[in-house]
């Protein structure tokens, strides 16, 4: 059977080693067959068990060779691949970089223009207050209402930041950093079950730590005919 690429490159399958087809289908016929119903023949199916580990690890030695073009083929496309998305990412850091550079450079100016325009329009406010307060004084109410109503009407002029580009939008990515292991609630801390499994392994009945039961069950080793 073969596997066909985009490209129309084909890529054989090779078939599985004839001889260790042969030895699987015929063990595990006698597998089927084969009843324990004294030791003798108990002993016979720990012996074909023993084959059957035998002929696992020449399927797997077989399989490994028969995959290894197609897993060579595939690391090399996989390399490929990072090579040329690592030359998109880095463009796209370079362009992001170059925009944010003068996106905060141009924002700066416009925030210093804000400010401004904003203290501006207070001096013109306070001016127009103080006029106000002299026609009161002076007893023209009405020029003082107006003025009055004309100072509370100076706003500064809203000044539009430059935003994303077209094309691009924004959005907000939360993320953390530990600055205190131990302040850490238990209920966020993953206990490390490979090392927890070694020390069990390598101090058996003698380990001793807390939060966790240790014991042993038992399994069989076959070994090789």
């Amino acid at each position: 059977m073969d596997c066909k690429m985009t490209d129309s490159t084909e890529i054989a399958i090779i078939p599985a080693d004839e001889n260790v087809r042969r030895a699987i289908e015929a063990i595990a016929e006698r597998a089927k067959s084969l009843v324990v119903a004294d030791a003798s023949s108990y002993e016979g199916a720990g012996l074909a068990r023993r084959e059957l580990a035998t002929i696992q690890r020449q399927l797997k030695a077989d399989t490994m060779a028969r995959k290894r073009p197609i897993i060579d083929a595939g690391n090399a496309v996989q390399a490929e691949h990072n090579k040329l998305d690592k030359m998109l990412t880095e463009a796209d850091r370079s362009l992001a970089g170059t925009m944010n550079q003068w996106r905060a450079a141009e924002n700066a100016r416009i925030a210093k223009e804000q400010e401004a325009a904003a203290a501006k329009a207070d001096r013109e406010r306070l001016r127009l207050e103080q006029r106000a307060d002299k026609a009161a004084g002076d007893g023209d109410l009405a020029k003082a209402a107006l003025l009055e109503e004309r100072a509370a009407d100076i706003a500064p002029p809203i000044i539009p930041r430059v935003g994303p580009a077209a094309g691009i939008s924004e959005r907000d990515v939360w993320t953390y950093e530990i600055v205190d292991r131990n302040a850490i609630p238990a209920k966020y801390l993953i206990p490390d079950e490979k090392l927890l499994l070694a020390v069990v392994k390598a101090e058996k009945d003698r380990c001793d730590i807390p939060g966790i039961r240790v014991f042993k069950t038992n399994t069989d080793v076959r070994r090789s005919v």
